[in-house]
């Protein structure tokens, strides 16, 4: 052995020379490049593994709690082994440089824009629990003054009203708004007296941007809102349209008459208490303008016919636009009677119109884009509607719903079934959005077993009463697969929910499915005609990969035997795509009776109880 020099031993001997020799510093140095790396990747996969947030606050203690520990265990062990030591090394490098890149990439990450803003609703403090109006109109009052300014996001009620007391939850009114800042207040009634409280919170930071409290006569209202908007434009930094030229009503007693219209359910409540605003303030644009709608609703629920609509609403509407013809809801109105009356174009301009006035406005970007879809045929610009719509009312169902459909339309099927699925689970108790989502696995995707699985998935769901058309569109999923017994039991199921004749309800619905599933006719005419590359070609074209939808498969089979003798050996790719069909139908199909078998699918007890022809 080699002597030691002096200073060597010295140095040796100290603590902090002990900490060299033991290499605890380089030890620590690993240990906290590993353990900052690895909690930057549970803290960027929390979202897609599923991780409770109570996991990553963990993950973070126990790295902190381990550095003593590291520090104990390199003082008792040492690191000796060059390659235990060049291993620590390598996993600290990948860790922190992958950690790196990830809090690079959040930095980068687009958050919520600045100039946005969710009006949550206001507590009501009043001794008086009568004051419910109030404080929802106060709420909403200040909701539509602001989404008047072009360069202000404003999310919509529906979506802003699910955080109902729950102003301190900012970290997931920001991820599920995509918003920047949020007011919540309170207000309280005695009397003729109004205390109301406001905040403007900063949901990236938690920093309160402004509060305050205004004491003040009831009658006085609505200058205490005119306050809390040009406030709230000045701290955001936009520009408000002047509050005196919107149409609404400086009278309290027009203004409760209003409110009490929008909270009834009775057609002749609603519109009783409209015309009691409308004699208190013959100069209060908004009844007239919601009456109007009410017409155009009608329409929609089948009620009245279009021509009905509009020879009542449209009086209505002139009246308003007397009083302020830049009021954007006279439009949308206008645009939705011209719509049920087939003039699209017209309707159109309405809706460009009613957006030019405010572009906030989540009900018009959704069934402007309805008519841009289904009128106008227009799919990419109903896609870019429908993106707005739930860009303004993230949490809306039916914004949800509108926008999955554009997606299929446009066959962007991973879009759309992100869209259907978080519809579903906005409201889990709706139909349609499973009705549209099986849709698109089994008209569009040729998915017809987990078409299925979703239409039990919403049987299960529902507990009630299905529908004559969730019945019959599960009859059709069973019939593509050739379970024509089931299909028959549910489509009995369907008319008896009907109180149309059975037999003529049973040929109404299946001449519905026969337009909902209908065989791939210009491919079979190829067929018989001899143009077996354009046949395939079309195939392809509609199912991409070469897959063929599994209802096309008898049809094609059908064809077979009438073709040319020399197919196989002409074509051979044909045939192997016509028989890739048919198993596939027989592996849904084996899939679907599995699954009723064992129990997963369970038929509603109207379809178990059924009476079909064979039956009797």
């Amino acid at each position: 052995m080699t002597d030691k020099s002096p200073e060597q031993s010295e140095r040796n001997n100290s603590w902090f020379g002990q900490l060299l020799h033991k290499r605890v510093f380089q030890t620590l140095a690993i240990y906290i490049a590993i353990a900052w790396g690895g909690t930057e990747i549970l803290l960027a996969m929390q979202d897609t593994l599923g991780f409770a947030e109570w996991i990553s606050r963990l993950a973070m203690a126990v790295f902190i709690a381990g550095i003593p520990v590291a520090a104990f265990l390199a003082w008792a062990h040492d690191l000796e082994s060059r390659a235990i030591r060049m291993l620590l090394r390598s996993v600290a490098i990948v860790t922190l440089v992958t950690g790196a890149v990830l809090v690079f990439q959040q930095s980068r990450a687009p958050g919520p824009p600045e100039a946005s803003v969710a009006v949550l609703p206001f507590l009501d403090m009043s001794p008086d629990s009568g004051q419910s109006w109030l404080v929802n109109a106060l709420a909403e009052d200040l909701r539509n003054s602001l989404a008047k300014a072009g360069d202000l996001l404003v999310i919509a009620a529906t979506s802003s009203n699910v955080f109902r007391g729950r102003a301190d939850e900012l970290e997931q009114i920001r991820e599920e708004l995509n918003v920047r800042h949020v007011l919540s207040g309170s207000v309280r009634r005695d009397g003729d007296s109004l205390r109301i409280t406001t905040n403007l919170v900063d949901t990236v930071t938690g920093r309160h941007v402004w509060s305050d409290r205004y004491d003040l006569p009831v009658e006085n209202l609505f200058e205490i809102e005119d306050r809390i908007v040009d406030r709230i434009g000045g701290s955001l930094s936009v520009t408000l349209a002047p509050q005196d030229q919107d149409g609404g009503t400086r009278n309290l007693a027009a203004f409760e008459a209003y409110q009490r219209a929008r909270e009834s359910d009775s057609f002749e409540e609603i519109m009783f208490s409209y015309e009691e605003a409308l004699l208190i303030d013959p100069g209060f644009a908004w009844p007239l303008i919601e009456m109007a709608a009410y017409y155009a609703f009608r329409v929609g629920d089948g009620f009245i016919m279009p021509e009905e609509a509009w020879d009542k609403a449209v009086p209505l509407l002139e009246r308003a636009q007397q009083i302020n013809d830049e009021l954007s809801n006279i439009y949308t109105v206008y645009g939705m009677l011209n719509a049920f009356r087939e003039n699209n174009q017209e309707a159109k301009s309405n809706y460009e119109r009613s957006l030019e006035l405010n572009p906030n406005d989540a009900y018009t970007y959704g069934v402007y884009g309805l008519l841009m879809r289904w009128g106008l045929g227009q799919f990419e610009k109903a896609v870019t509607l429908h993106e707005r719509n739930v860009r303004v009312d993230p949490l809306d169902y039916m914004a949800n719903l509108h926008l999955g459909t554009s997606y299929w339309m446009v066959q962007r099927h991973d879009d759309a079934r992100r869209q259907y699925e978080k519809a579903i689970r906005i409201c889990p108790d709706c139909g349609q959005a499973y009705q549209s989502y099986s849709g698109m696995l089994g008209a569009g995707l040729g998915r017809v077993d987990e078409s299925l699985g979703l239409r039990y998935r919403m049987f299960a769901e529902l507990q009630g009463k299905p529908t004559p058309r969730q019945l019959a569109g599960t009859a059709g999923g069973h019939a593509i697969l050739g379970d024509m017994v089931i299909a028959e039991k549910y489509l009995a199921a369907a008319a008896q929910l009907v109180t149309a004749d059975p037999e003529e309800q049973r040929e109404e619905v299946l001449r519905g499915l026969a337009r909902i599933f209908p065989d791939d006719l210009e491919a079979i005419h190829l067929l018989r005609t001899g143009q077996l590359g354009q046949a395939i070609a079309t195939i392809r074209e509609e199912h991409p990969g070469g897959i063929i939808n599994p209802r096309h498969c008898k049809a094609l089979q059908n064809e077979l035997p009438l073709l040319p003798t020399t197919i196989d050996s002409e074509n051979p790719d044909l045939q192997s795509l016509i028989e890739d069909a048919c198993a596939e139908r027989e592996r849904q199909r084996a899939n679907v009776h599995r699954k009723l078998e064992s129990g997963e699918f369970q038929l509603p007890e109207i379809v178990q109880k059924a009476q079909t022809a064979s039956d009797r």
